[in-house]
C-alpha cells in the first residue's frame, strides 16, 4: 500500500475530508441558486400544464356537444339543402293553359287557408297549455304548504276556473268555432 492512502495517513485523511468539504461548499454555493430556479420554473410549468388540462377538457366537453348538434341536424341541413335546390330548379315559370294557372292558383288559395287554419289552431293549444301551466303553478303552490297531499286529496280543476270548468271549455270551442 501507499503511504499517502487517506486511509492509512490521519492526517491525509483530514486533509482530503476538508478539501472535499470545502469543494462541495463551492459547488454548493454555486449551483444551489440554479436549483432554486430550475425548482421553481418547474413547479410554474406544472401549473401551467394543470390549467392547460382543465382547459382542454373543457373544450374537449364543449366539443363533445358541437359535435353531436352537428350529428342531430345534418340529416335537417342535407334535407333543406335538397329542398332548396328543388325549390331553384323549380323556380323556373311554368308555362300552362289558362285553366291550369286558375286550378293551380286555387289550390295555393286552399293551401294558403289551411295554413292559417293550422296556426289558429296551435295558437289556441299554446293559449290552453299556458293556461294549463299557470293552474299546475296555482295548485302547486296550494298544496307546497302541505307535504302530505294524497293523490284523492287535489282540488278539481273546474274549480280554479271559478267552478265553471264547463263553461271555460264552450267559451273556447266558441272562441275557434268562427275562425273556421
Amino acid at each position: 500500500m501507499s503511504p499517502l492512502r487517506p486511509s492509512t495517513v490521519p492526517v491525509a485523511k483530514s486533509l482530503v475530508s476538508r478539501i472535499d468539504k470545502a469543494m462541495r461548499w463551492r459547488a454548493d454555493e454555486q449551483v444551489s441558486p440554479h436549483v432554486a430556479d430550475l425548482h421553481h420554473r418547474l413547479a410554474a410549468l406544472e401549473r401551467r400544464l394543470d390549467e392547460f388540462g382543465q382547459r382542454l377538457d373543457k373544450i374537449g366537453h364543449e366539443n363533445f356537444w358541437t359535435a353531436e348538434d352537428m350529428r342531430r341536424i345534418a340529416p335537417q341541413v342535407a334535407a333543406l339543402d335538397s329542398r332548396l335546390e328543388d325549390m331553384r330548379q323549380h323556380s323556373q315559370p311554368v308555362a300552362g293553359t289558362p285553366e291550369e294557372v286558375v286550378e293551380a292558383r286555387n289550390v295555393l288559395d286552399e293551401v294558403r287557408r289551411e295554413h292559417e287554419r293550422i296556426r289558429v289552431r296551435l295558437g289556441a293549444v299554446a293559449w290552453y297549455e299556458d293556461r294549463l301551466r299557470k293552474l299546475e303553478d296555482q295548485l302547486s303552490s296550494q298544496t307546497s304548504g302541505s307535504d302530505d297531499v294524497r293523490p284523492g286529496d287535489e282540488p278539481d280543476p273546474a274549480s280554479q276556473t271559478g267552478g265553471n270548468g264547463e263553461a271555460a271549455s264552450r267559451e273556447a270551442a266558441e272562441d275557434e268555432a268562427p275562425q273556421r
